[in-house]
């Protein structure tokens, strides 16, 4: 398995309105947690992530699952 590793994350941003939607603004915040393995020839990496604070307008994913390989020749 290689080495192991563990990621957590807090992400924030808005969106600020303008001339052309003055409606399309608000607060986002997100969080992810995932898992690695990193050996000599391979890393890979899994997590899942879900929207805390998001715009009533904007319909997001509740729940994102991403996996990463990377093999080294």
């Amino acid at each position: 398995l290689g080495q192991i590793s563990a990621t957590a994350a807090l992400d924030g941003g808005w969106l600020e309105k303008d001339r052309l939607d003055r409606y399309a603004a608000g607060t986002l915040w997100g969080t992810s947690a995932g898992l690695g393995s990193a050996g000599r020839w391979f890393a890979s990496q899994v997590s899942v992530g879900t929207p805390l604070r998001y715009p009533d307008w904007l319909g997001p994913d509740h729940l994102t699952f991403n996996w990463r390989v990377a093999v080294t020749f």
